[in-house]
């Protein structure tokens, strides 16, 4: 396991997971569990999950942090 940060993204195949700095994406899943169950496996540390949900009053483009 490393300590390096990853992120989740949503993309129209599915869920990309990205290590912080990369071009590339580590690969993509077909749900979000499944992308945030394998950056557990690669980091110590809790993904960062893109908001999906578009509100009115908030800032989608923001990440919150895996559980």
């Amino acid at each position: 396991m490393s300590n390096e940060q990853y992120y989740i993204e949503p993309r129209d195949d599915g869920y990309a997971l990205k290590k912080s700095g990369a071009e590339r994406a580590t690969g993509i899943f077909p749900t979000q569990q499944k992308a945030i169950n394998r950056a557990k496996e690669l980091s110590t540390k809790k993904p960062h999950i893109a908001r999906v949900e578009h509100t009115e009053g908030g800032n989608p483009d923001r990440f919150r942090k895996g559980r």
